[in-house]
């Protein structure tokens, strides 16, 4: 990770969970990181909890679902502390509904942050690698087990399409850059269930949530292992789950 002090990460969805993680993973290592998220006052609680490392934490408050405010944050991070680097997509929203019966604004929303949100700030990251003519940029998707199989919670059946969908863009942004011969590498890291707000509300696990666990610093783990490795190697996709956990079961390969 030493090649990595002093430069630049976006980490979104950074107010809590598996953002947090990963910007005090990174911090601790000397990056830069620009936190994204809806929440003013948490994210100067963690510029204050994260001074005095190696690196620095800055907080922008941010609504993903608005193109115009992820561009604003896009700017004032050239503007103060440099282009991109490093672009974690971690922002996810999961709100329980179904298909057939399911209010559609539960879905756009879903789809805007967990989808659309990641086009935009993926978009606007190879755009300032390409500009200062950054080599080894890289490009981390947090998305979950979720986006390989089909869920058989019916509740996370949208949520479950919304990451298969991330699943696939990742793929395509990895051909897209490796067709214009760029060597930015994209990686994506997906969790088994983790101890977020998703599914602890109030730091409580609810009834039909219960079994094994991640916590959130082991995916951060994961995240500074893909970091971690040299520029010539491609790590593609990272699957943590906990030890025992049968919640979600792979298909056989044929």
């Amino acid at each position: 990770m030493d090649r990595w002090q002093g430069r630049v990460a976006m980490v979104t969805g950074a107010r809590t969970g598996i953002g947090e993680a990963i910007s005090r993973a990174l911090v601790s290592y000397g990056v830069l990181v620009v936190g994204l998220a809806r929440n003013e006052e948490r994210l100067k609680e963690l510029e204050k909890e994260m001074a005095g490392q190696k690196g620095k934490f800055y907080g922008i408050k941010t609504d993903l679902t608005i193109e115009e405010e992820i561009l604003s944050a896009f700017r004032w991070t050239e503007q103060h502390v440099g282009g991109i680097d490093i672009l974690v997509n971690n922002a996810g929203v999961s709100t329980r509904t179904r298909v057939l019966d399911g209010e559609i604004n539960i879905w756009r929303n879903m789809f805007e942050v967990n989808v659309y949100a990641v086009g935009i700030c993926t978009r606007e990251a190879v755009k300032s690698m390409r500009a200062r003519g950054v080599k080894d940029g890289h490009i981390v998707n947090i998305n979950s087990v979720t986006g390989h199989i089909v869920s058989t919670l019916l509740s996370q059946s949208v949520y479950s399409a919304t990451k298969h969908a991330l699943s696939l863009l990742t793929e395509a942004m990895r051909k897209e850059l490796v067709e214009s011969n760029s060597t930015i590498r994209v990686s994506s890291v997906s969790p088994g269930r983790v101890m977020t707000e998703m599914i602890a509300p109030k730091g409580v696990i609810r009834a039909k949530d219960r079994g094994p666990v991640l916590d959130c610093p082991s995916v951060a783990d994961a995240v500074i292992y893909v970091l971690s490795t040299p520029p010539n190697v491609q790590i593609s996709e990272v699957i943590v789950r906990p030890v025992g956990d049968l919640t979600h079961r792979f298909p056989k390969q044929i």
